[in-house]
């Protein structure tokens, strides 16, 4: 069974699955938005890039440390830990996986137990331990025997932010969708190093900061592809890239 756009699918729903919520349409639209989270997430595992994925870590504004946006997903440089044999229990949290793990200085306990397995609900991950410039995820190994655990960097190289948007009742055209587009672009435009400058022409330059000046380059599509094909890692230190997920919601396409 396929539809037009996912309006009428949130429409269906909450007609029938959510008819007896406060806000049938926004309960089905949240289930929407999960869904669409859910794709994302294993669109990314399907890449390779599972034990390199933090799932909605606080993510801090470049050279602004005090505000930070949490986003769906973040991919870090990482690095295998150990691997330790799953017990055979329907719970495990990650007090547990610490203290089997045995986890030495500099990682330190998360403060708050998480579940890597709770009454047999698998998650995809666990934050188990912390440090001040990195921390541990554990993982299920695909055959689901052993749990892997992984240190990943805090600084990150990339962000996916996944957007449902949808139309308001009585509305020909939505304004949460531009509102949401401006969501995901302001936090894509503060958290990276590489900046996009646009002229009076409409085109977009580039700016990146090296040893206290500024490069500006006309091209802002040309830096990113000089700073990854050159492999400039002075560039790429804390150059983010943005991949945002959206909906094809009716609207986007009036």
């Amino acid at each position: 069974m396929s539809y037009q756009s996912i309006d009428t699918i949130q429409n269906l729903l909450s007609s029938t699955v959510f008819s007896h919520a406060v806000s049938p349409k926004k309960a089905a639209g949240r289930a929407l938005g999960t869904l669409i989270e859910i794709i994302t997430f294993y669109l990314i595992k399907s890449w390779g890039h599972e034990y390199k994925t933090a799932i909605e870590r606080p993510l801090p504004e470049y050279a602004n440390s005090d505000i930070v946006h949490n986003v769906e997903f973040t991919l870090h440089r990482n690095r295998f830990v150990k691997s330790i044999e799953a017990p055979a229990t329907s719970s495990i949290s990650s007090t547990n996986i610490f203290r089997v793990a045995e986890l030495s200085y500099p990682f330190q306990r998360t403060r708050t137990s998480r579940s890597l397995l709770k009454n047999g609900v698998m998650k995809n991950a666990c934050l188990v331990a912390d440090s001040s410039s990195s921390f541990c995820n554990a993982y299920f190994s695909e055959d689901k025997d052993s749990i892997k655990i992984y240190e990943l960097n805090h600084s990150l190289y990339a962000m996916f932010e996944c957007k449902r948007v949808g139309v308001e009742e009585g509305m020909k055209k939505g304004p949460q969708t531009i509102e949401k587009a401006k969501q995901g672009s302001y936090v894509a435009r503060t958290v990276s190093s590489i900046q996009g400058i646009r002229r009076n022409d409409g085109s977009v330059g580039g700016a990146v900061e090296r040893d206290g000046k500024f490069e500006f380059y006309d091209d802002y599509e040309a830096l990113i592809e000089r700073a990854i094909f050159r492999h400039e890692v002075d560039v790429l230190t804390d150059f983010i890239l943005t991949v945002g997920v959206v909906s094809n919601h009716g609207n986007w396409f009036t």
